[in-house]
C-alpha cells in the first residue's frame, strides 16, 4: 500500500502510531528507497520516519503488512 505524504507527521506517522510499518518510496513510484528488500526495513519508528522524510521529501510511503493477515490492494486507475 503505498500514500503519498508529504509530511510524517500527517498520515505516515499517524499510521506508525496505528502499529503499521512504513518505508518510504520514490516520489511518485513505488520503488523503495530503502536497501534490497525494502520492506524489510520498514518500521513504526517516528525518528526514522523523520529522518527517511529528510533524505526524501515527497517521497510516497509504502506500508508492510506483515504476517497478521491484513491484505494491501493496489489500485492504479487506468491513464
Amino acid at each position: 500500500m503505498t500514500a503519498a505524504c508529504t509530511l510524517p507527521e500527517g498520515g505516515a506517522l499517524a499510521w506508525a502510531t496505528s502499529g503499521r510499518r512504513l518505508f518510504p518510496c520514490r516520489v511518485q513510484g513505488k520503488d523503495p528507497l530503502t536497501p534490497s528488500p525494502g520492506f524489510k526495513w520498514a518500521t513504526t519508528d517516528a525518528a526514522q520516519l523523520r529522518a527517511w522524510h529528510r533524505d526524501n521529501p515527497g517521497c510516497n510511503w509504502a506500508c508492510w503488512p506483515g504476517p497478521g493477515g491484513e491484505c494491501v490492494l493496489d489500485y492504479d486507475p487506468f491513464k
